[in-house]
């Protein structure tokens, strides 16, 4: 077997290009004009300042999109508002400095659980290299690049058996968005018995009832209001582009969300089929004497929820560029070169509007199925115990 412990000359080369990459999203995070996402954060801002927490969850933008957000957000926008006040430099910035910076952090998660097997140092050096997460990240606008970096961090802590570390950053996550929702059947049966799952669940619900009460406590009606049921974009990706193409366009409330019709129906029904299907995976992979690596059980539900989801947005890309790492070089060098071409080429609108695009939208899409069936063999056709994680 090929040798996976890294040389001297090796690490040098990792620690290099994260640092050159860093610095280049930092720069982009500076530079880069507007975009759709900073934009409406601009907005929620705005809305934040003018009319508070009660008024935010009553809001749409200029895109129609609405503040999908747990209310923990609304402390972390008014931070960056606060810091691109006293210091200068705009909004858009501090918001893609966060996720950027959280990329770091990533890359030393995935460093200490990846299995050191064959092409470590490949797919490690993609990793710090990745153009997805520079694209997404340093320019897009949004947070999920920080959701996802304390999900990793849960991860990381259960495999070192600290379950309650675990629980906090995961609602740390869960702070940040309501996603990390789908990998909690994962989690569940994956945790040995019922005193681990208590000091997961409850310290990740402590923290995050705690983190939000001030606002919850000023109005509680904003549990009522939070909006857990958001979609995102109908027919912009995968499944639902098809559909579009075969039955015709959808009807919505408000343009380009709120389906009606037969359309919200499938919707629907896509939507509860992926949840089944991740409860079912996540029960069978832990009932084993030898459960599946738990990184790679998340990358198969992240996998599996791009594969069916019915709605889309760019920064959904993001969730699976550490934990495809999980798979195998091919699988992580396919998904990132295919990422990054559909980025590339995609145009101002939300749904694919020309042939490349649309050919490019579909081979990012068929490379997440095939990273979804590389970690689903690896998990069912390899015995394995769970990974050692370096101190």
């Amino acid at each position: 077997m090929t040798n996976t412990i890294l040389t001297t000359k090796q690490r040098r080369v990792l620690f290099i290009a994260l640092s050159f990459v860093t610095l280049l999203k930092i720069f982009i995070a500076l530079s880069s004009p507007d975009t759709a996402d900073a934009h409406a954060f601009v907005e929620f801002l705005t809305y934040i300042r003018r009319f508070g927490a009660t008024g935010i969850y009553q809001f749409r933008g200029s895109y129609n999109n609405i503040f999908n957000f747990p209310p923990q957000m609304i402390y972390v926008i008014k931070g960056l508002g606060a810091l691109a006040d006293r210091t200068g430099l705009p909004f858009r910035f501090w918001l893609r400095l966060l996720p950027s910076l959280a990329d770091v952090g990533s890359f030393f998660v995935i460093w200490a659980m990846l299995p050191k097997r064959k092409n470590f140092f490949r797919i490690l050096l993609l990793l710090a290299l990745c153009p997805v997460s520079i694209l997404i990240n340093a320019n897009e606008g949004n947070l999920d690049g920080l959701m996802i970096s304390f999900v990793l961090l849960s991860v990381f802590f259960m495999v070192k058996k600290n379950p309650a570390l675990a629980g906090i950053a995961f609602g740390l996550s869960l702070s940040i968005k309501f996603v990390p929702f789908i990998f909690i059947p994962a989690i569940f049966f994956y945790l040995p018995n019922l005193v681990s799952r208590f000091k997961f669940f409850g310290s990740a619900f402590a923290y995050f009832i705690l983190a939000a009460l001030p606002t919850l406590i000023t109005d509680p009606r904003l549990l009522g209001t939070m909006p857990f049921g958001y979609s995102s974009i109908y027919g912009a990706w995968g499944i639902t582009h098809l559909l579009v193409r075969v039955l015709g366009q959808p009807t919505f409330l408000h343009y380009p969300y709120d389906i009606v019709g037969m359309h919200a129906v499938l919707a629907d029904s896509l939507k509860y089929f992926t949840l089944v299907l991740i409860l079912a995976i996540s029960f069978v992979l832990n009932r084993r004497n030898q459960k599946a690596d738990l990184l790679a059980q998340c990358g198969l539900v992240v996998s599996l929820f791009l594969v069916l989801t019915p709605g889309f947005g760019v920064q959904y890309l993001v969730w699976f560029v550490p934990f495809v790492t999980a798979a195998d070089l091919r699988a992580t060098l396919f998904y990132y070169l295919t990422t990054f071409l559909f980025l590339a080429l995609k145009g101002p609108y939300a749904t694919p509007t020309n042939v490349a695009e649309i050919l490019a939208m579909y081979s990012c899409w068929i490379a997440v199925v095939y990273g979804f069936w590389k970690l689903l063999s690896d998990c069912f056709n390899r015995t394995k115990e769970p990974t050692e994680v370096r101190a």
